[in-house]
């Protein structure tokens, strides 16, 4: 790198720049003791890590100090104390100088590591600067030839070739932390190589593979903003701190008052302090590509000025300086002291109206933080509004005093301070000043006043979720400013304060339509409605008491209620703003008095003030945080999303949100139009416990959504699948793409045409055996006015081979497990328009559903060929999953997985359809019936758009966005468990049957394997087959998980096989000394039968009509053979004879006579060339005599393979010998003879 910066300088316009505007310090060895002890090609460190370690044996990486254990010390000496030399020289060089970029480059691995190395466990370890790191480690990965892939060595599986150091393994006292704290640095650790010391001759091409990744990063030092802070008289000042609005890292300046600092594009607010100087702020843009400069000029501060000290340092009881005058406020006085606290607290609080009541009175608002009448970008909004019933007026005494006491507590009273500069308060004393005109003090209970003056109750008034009635149909004027209030304000909490009860009540108020009355309804955000509630109940003395009111029956558990449980209210507020807005609002019941005598409102105050206060703290639970663009911009509109939680966010205008959580773990997606989705991992356990002071930042940076980005990123590069389409590929075209697919990758891919169909088989070593792999069809084009398919399952071929090829994880797994079979074509497709409603546009379809007899029944053919295990039909015309409806339990619970990971994995953006049902949805539907039920295959459907025709235009865009649920759904299918079933001597058996959860598989037809898609969760398995005792099985399935058994069941004895008596084979397996061999096995060669013989050595094995070939077999045994005729209703019967299987010399008896043979035969045959060497004579060979042939032991005659002897009337049977197993005198007595019948009728009185 040197050589080169040196040798292109002035030549190479880059270089040139690069050198000219960047101070480059580079360091090639910071361990030359280890490098010099290292050996060339060892791949990994030596004994004791030597070489890794310096020649104090101490590995330099974690010799630094450590931030989770050691903490920051200021003190130079203290930091150094204890450390290696090289720590301690690398430690001062870096606080001595001005830099803001490192990298530490390493070898063992491939990825760009970022901080922080230490944290908690392997959880992700995030600086305030995560964004920068993880765009830093970025720009060198994907410049990188190979870094970027992510799985350049073994076991490594880093996204776009990067990780946070923590969330890879744990490094505690490592260099890059230090950089990052110690220091304005920004430090980057990279592992350029697999290989710790590669051979000298792999150097030229790790060059190549690392020259762009470094100009590239060096190049990324000039992202952000730098400048001078100086002093009026132009003195530099040097020490300044620089702090970004926001972020919690600071940087200084240098001894010239000179500052750097990275930042992404993007609009900053910056600000400077230094001791004896006036702070000073200023607002930045940070453009993408160029450095921003922003000099800073601070005012020295003459003399320092002492705040007020009160004559009462302790306050009243009520948190006041002064006596305050607890009273009721009609409108008038309501007015005035609204406008009076504003006049005297004019920095912080705004007086403004939100519209008018019936009447024509203001409905007033008072805000209140540190720069009111605008919206600062990351500050929440929280609002209060009171007296929404015109009675019920508590709430709005409740407001005023609050107003007050936080106005004249800014500045001295630290909570009070955090609050007002932490967030933007809205305070509506009285939405309904008309009602609270006509209403009187001593109201306990009534209904003076509580609606307003069109006499319509404001909390039934606003549009709600479940429908239109006589309350709602037409909005109020005080409901139209509410709702308008909320479309002009990113208000994230709220409360609606009442009066009549003592309880804080949380949504839904409302009940779906027929649904029973008083039955608890919860949103979505329960738990976070729970902890608001909570929060104002406990914080309240008497609330979490479950005080009851006079004349009510109502007690509620802890002070807390849902809405609907307590009683039905259609058209309410706090619904309102849960569902058309990102706002949570809570309904507060301040107590039991509507409108209490004017001397109870102190009480009231005491009650009230901190629940008050508690309650906008909870505007910092959870996560906040900005959603830009790549280029800085913020991104309006844009989604928040949590994973398990049905109810999005929005951002507003300068691409900020606010998302109210419990404490976690949560997975949070952001997503807008026109820009690739982001997920983050969060985790708000430390929101637990303790103050809260601000909701944790989760900002997320959305590149554009182009093809040509999104293809690299998700489609391995796949050009043609994003590439713009003019028209549809026929049949001709997509099969030459198949064609070539399978030309290009012949290892995993395999063409097929068959019963005139083109498809592509797609696994792992697809040409060796699949029969242990499910078997996968994935169909496109099933209905002819849906040709959207046919290109979706091409591209989704071209996806596969390509990922194999790159060694993606997933596809590897998916490939690994299954055979995926790709069959683009089935209708021919036709032109139509959106919305198809004419069943005769899809004739194939419409045929399968009648029989299958004409177009249809080349699929019929071909499903009842492949014996598939699930089918997935890519189609159009709708975005809800489509299945059988099914008794079966598995199904029923794959069913749900697939619908499960489809929903949370489609486009947000299209989420919905206007779906109507037609005879093509009715269509639809049977087709799955129907194949499902006669082929008794599992078949889904994914559906792709809301039309039923889709334009070619528009199929790269549908590409994009139903990849990654087409994938998930295909990869969530292969799971489950495998079961081979064998006998006692491991041979397969091919008849056995597997039940789960009532749902039976029969195992495969050669190796006897039972493939069994399963959702995550607990079975019991039923092993069984013909004449073998069965097996229940009990596991446990896991997600993801693919479990692998082989169960051997063992055979039923005789007694239980002579009960099924009739045709068949009976007899005896005997040793040479005609004893029972009691633990051999009969095995009917080219079927599933397999038979034990009892304690007697006979067996019984029911056949039918035919020949078969019978072996016998024992441990310690060789086996015998024996082809034996069944005909009808006349048992066969056999004597098997084996003997044993004696060893020589460690030999089997077999084998020793092979090689015995062998060597004997080569002794002759060079004796024989030798005397015709040695004797060349023409004497003829001598003929050989064959030896005297045995006498039988039984007697033959034509036609017949045995003539057995009667006696007694019965049928008797002499054992076969084969000739080889006894001898000519051997004799059969009369103990050794078998009663077949006899052995039948026994059986058949068991």
């Amino acid at each position: 790198l040197t050589r080169y910066l040196v040798n292109n300088y002035g030549s190479n316009q880059r270089i040139t720049k690069l050198l000219n505007n960047t101070r480059i310090f580079i360091v090639p060895s910071l361990n030359p003791d280890g490098f010099a002890v290292s050996q060339e090609g060892n791949c990994e460190s030596l004994e004791n890590f030597v070489g890794r370690n310096n020649a104090n044996g101490v590995d330099l990486n974690r010799d630094f100090p450590e931030r989770l254990i050691e903490g920051r010390k200021g003190n130079i000496d203290d930091l150094l104390a204890g450390r290696q030399k090289e720590t301690q020289a690398i430690m001062k060089w870096i606080i001595m100088n001005d830099f803001i970029l490192s990298a530490s480059f390493h070898g063992g691995s491939v990825v760009a590591s970022y901080p922080y190395d230490s944290g908690k466990n392997n959880e992700y370890s995030k600086t305030p600067d995560d964004d920068i790191f993880v765009q830093l480690a970025a720009a060198y990965s994907l410049a990188h030839r190979t870094m970027r892939l992510g799985n350049n060595c073994p076991d490594d599986n880093f996204r776009n070739g990067i990780t946070n150091g923590n969330n890879w393994y744990t490094v505690k006292g490592g260099m890059q932390d230090f950089n990052y704290l110690y220091s304005n640095c920004f430090e980057v650790t990279f592992e350029l190589s697999c290989c710790k010391y590669p051979p000298r001759d792999t150097l030229p091409q790790e060059w190549e593979n690392n020259i762009e990744s470094i100009l590239k990063y060096i190049e990324s030092s000039h992202w952000g903003v730098k400048g001078v802070v100086s002093m009026a008289d132009g003195g530099r000042i040097a020490g300044s701190i620089v702090h970004i609005l926001g972020v919690n890292y600071n940087i200084t300046t240098n001894k010239f008052g000179e500052y750097w600092r990275l930042l992404l594009p993007g609009t900053y607010t910056i600000k400077v302090h230094a001791p004896g100087f006036v702070s000073q702020t200023k607002d930045i843009v940070v453009k993408a590509g160029q450095t921003s400069l922003l000099n800073f000029t601070l005012a020295k501060i003459d003399k320092v000025k002492v705040k007020p000290v009160f004559e009462e340092d302790i306050r009243n009881e009520y948190g006041f300086h002064h006596v305050v005058n607890f009273m009721h406020h009609k409108y008038v006085q309501m007015s005035r002291e609204l406008e009076a606290i504003s006049k005297e607290f004019p920095n912080i609080t705004r007086l403004y109206n939100i519209g008018k009541s019936v009447l024509g009175k203001e409905l007033l608002v008072l805000e209140i933080t540190e720069k009111p009448g605008i919206h600062v970008p990351g500050k929440p909004e929280v609002k209060y509004v009171a007296n929404m019933h015109g009675n019920e007026v508590v709430g709005k005494e409740m407001l005023l005093t609050l107003a007050r006491y936080i106005c004249e507590n800014y500045g001295t009273d630290a909570r009070v301070t955090h609050i007002v500069k932490s967030m933007r308060i809205h305070l509506l004393p009285s939405l309904n000043p008309d009602g609270n005109e006509v209403s009187h003090e001593g109201d306990y209970n009534g209904l003076d006043g509580r609606n307003n003056a069109n006499n319509v109750d404001l909390n039934r008034n606003f549009p709600d979720q479940y429908g239109v009635n006589k309350d709602n149909r037409v909005q109020q004027p005080e409901t139209l400013a509410i709702m308008n209030w909320l479309e002009q304000y990113p208000f994230v909490l709220s409360a609606n304060l009442h009066g009549g009860a003592l309880v804080a009540n949380y949504p839904y108020d409302n009940v779906p339509p027929h649904s029973s009355s008083q039955k608890e309804n919860i949103s979505p955000d329960y738990e976070t409605f729970l902890l608001l509630a909570k929060t104002y109940s406990h914080a309240h003395p008497n609330m979490h008491k479950a005080v009851r009111c006079i004349n009510s029956t109502d007690l509620f558990n802890d002070g807390i209620t849902n809405g609907a449980a307590w009683y039905i209210v259609p058209g309410g507020m706090q619904d309102y703003n849960y569902i058309h807005a990102n706002c949570l609002e809570v309904t507060l019941e301040l107590g039991c008095y509507k409108y209490p005598p004017a001397a109870r409102l102190s009480t009231y105050w005491k009650d009230n003030r901190e629940p008050l206060l508690s309650y906008l703290e909870q505007v910092h639970r959870g996560i906040k945080g900005f959603v830009r663009s790549s280029s800085g911009n913020p991104i309006k509109n844009a989604v928040i999303e949590i994973d398990g939680i049905l109810k999005n966010v929005k951002t507003y205008k300068d691409g900020d949100y606010w998302r109210l959580l419990p404490p976690g773990k949560y997975v949070v997606s952001a997503y807008a139009e026109g820009y690739v989705g982001q997920t983050l991992n969060v985790d708000l356990m430390h929101q637990e416990n303790g103050l809260l002071k601000s909701a944790h930042w989760v900002n997320f940076t959305l590149q554009r959504d182009g093809p040509r980005s999104w293809s690299i990123e998700n489609d391995f590069d796949q050009e043609e699948s994003v590439d713009p389409l003019h028209e549809y590929f026929n049949d001709g075209q997509i099969a030459e793409t198949l064609r070539k697919l399978d030309a290009a990758s012949p290892n995993i891919a395999r063409y097929n045409e068959k019963f005139g169909y083109h498809y592509l088989s797609i696994s792992h070593d697809v040409s060796l055996g699949v029969e242990h792999k499910f078997n996968i069809l994935v169909v496109g084009g099933l209905y002819g006015s849906e040709p959207s398919g046919r290109e979706l399952v091409l591209r989704l071929s071209r996806h596969l081979s390509a990922g194999h090829h790159l060694h993606e994880p997933n596809i590897l797994t998916l490939l690994q497990r299954s055979v995926v079979t790709l069959l683009p074509v089935v209708d021919t497709y036709v032109e139509a328009p959106c919305q198809v409603t004419d069943i005769r546009n899809n004739p194939l379809a419409f045929d399968i559903i009648n029989g299958g007899v004409t177009v249809g029944k080349n699929l019929e053919y071909f499903l009842q060929d492949q014996h598939f295990d699930l089918i997935i039909s890519v189609e159009a015309g709708g975005l809800n999953l489509r299945h059988a409806k099914t008794q079966n339990a598995i199904y029923s619970m794959l069913y749900k997985l697939f619908m499960q990971v489809y929903e949370s994995n489609k486009p947000k953006q299209i989420s919905k359809c206007t779906e109507s049902h037609n005879s093509v949805s009715t269509l639809k539907e049977r087709i799955i019936e129907t194949i499902t039920t006669r082929h008794n295959i599992l078949m889904v459907s994914l559906p792709t758009s809301c039309c039923n025709y889709v334009e070619p235009a528009k199929i790269p865009l549908m590409w994009r966005q139903f990849l990654r649920p087409i994938m998930r759904v295909i990869s969530s299918s292969v799971q489950g468990i495998r079961i081979t079933v064998v006998n006692s001597v491991h041979t397969p058996l091919r008849m056995a049957v597997v039940t789960v959860n009532g749902t039976s598989y029969s195992v495969t037809p050669n190796q006897a394997i039972a493939k069994i898609l399963l959702p995550p969760g607990s079975y019991v398995a039923k092993i069984s087959c013909k004449y073998h005792e069965p097996q229940l099985l009990s596991y446990s399935v896991d997600e993801g998980q693919l479990m692998d058994m082989k169960v051997a069941l063992r055979e039923v004895t005789i007694g239980a096989s002579l009960a099924h008596a009739g045709n068949g084979v009976a007899g005896y397996v005997v040793d040479l000394e005609h004893h029972p061999v009691i633990n051999a096995v009969i095995l009917v060669e080219g079927t599933n039968t397999s038979q034990k013989v009892n304690d007697q050595g006979a067996f019984w094995i029911p056949l039918q009509e035919g020949d078969f070939v019978l072996v016998a077999t024992a441990e310690g045994y060789t086996p015998s053979t024996k082809l034996i005729k069944v005909v009808h209703m006349e048992p066969t019967q056999v004597l098997f004879t084996i003997m044993k299987d004696h060893s020589v010399i460690g030999l089997p008896r077999i084998g020793f006579i092979f090689l015995s043979s062998l060597v004997i035969m080569l002794i002759l045959g060079g004796g024989l060339l030798t005397f015709m060497f040695c004797f060349n004579d023409n004497k003829s060979t001598k003929g050989f005599a064959l030896l005297r042939e045995k006498s039988s032991f039984f007697s033959y005659s034509q036609g017949e393979n045995l003539k057995l002897p009667v006696q007694g009337g019965g049928l008797k049977t002499t054992a076969y010998y084969d000739e080889s197993d006894i001898d000519e005198e051997s004799s059969l007595s009369d103990e050794e003879v078998i009663d077949v019948h006899k052995l039948q009728k026994q059986a058949a009185s068991l």
